[in-house]
């Protein structure tokens, strides 16, 4: 029966004996590499998030994320040494950071979509009136009837942002001013209007493109 690991008290580890117990499912040695590993994880994800990811994406929450993804498939790393490890748990770590960031870049598209829908315009696509089908015109109906319908489900302030924002054209600053409040906070209060009103549209199985 293999022994337990017992950790040692010198500052250099012996990482070939520490990572092996840890594939054995030392329970000791699995916390002892992962607590190692955290804070020069964290570091990789701080840089890899930037200004504009970290504030949508806590940088523990993808360690996290790949700390648990390491631990199911760690009998897939072979190597022996704490730079080895280093490298497979980077890679991890900015895969997941890759992930995050397709994620909201997609996100981000969608809303842009939803706004040239909420200011009149149902698709990117420009279509001459005089060549325009009746079949199209139905469709740019229904889409707009969809597009009310959701926007009606939404809270109240949501619908007055909305409003507000394309109604009445008023910009973030101005909108911040009538509110009396900044406009950071405008901007994410849209954000998340422009987020329920999507979930909205899919919900009663509509595109929100």
């Amino acid at each position: 029966m293999r022994d337990t690991y017992s950790p040692s008290s010198n500052e250099d580890l012996d990482w070939a004996h520490l990572l092996d117990h840890a594939r054995s499912g030392d329970a000791t040695a699995i916390n002892r590499v992962w607590s190692h590993m955290r804070s020069y994880l964290l570091l990789v994800a701080e840089r890899g998030l930037g200004d504009a990811l970290s504030a949508k994406v806590d940088a523990s929450d993808i360690v996290q994320g790949s700390l648990l993804e390491a631990q199911r498939d760690f009998d897939r790393f072979t190597g022996n040494s704490e730079s080895e490890l280093k490298a497979w748990l980077r890679r991890l770590v900015k895969h997941n950071l890759a992930d995050n960031r397709r994620h909201f870049q997609d996100a981000q598209r969608r809303d842009i979509r939803l706004e040239r829908r909420l200011s009149g315009g149902a698709s990117d696509e420009i279509v001459d009136p005089q060549q325009a089908t009746a079949s199209s015109m139905i469709r740019r109906e229904e889409t707009d009837l969809e597009l009310i319908q959701a926007v009606s489900q939404l809270q109240s302030d949501q619908r007055r942002l909305i409003e507000m924002r394309h109604r009445h054209g008023m910009t973030y600053e101005a909108i911040g001013q009538e509110l009396g409040i900044s406009e950071r906070t405008v901007r994410n209060r849209w954000a998340n209007a422009i987020t329920q009103l999507r979930k909205e549209l899919c919900n009663g199985g509509r595109s929100p493109l």
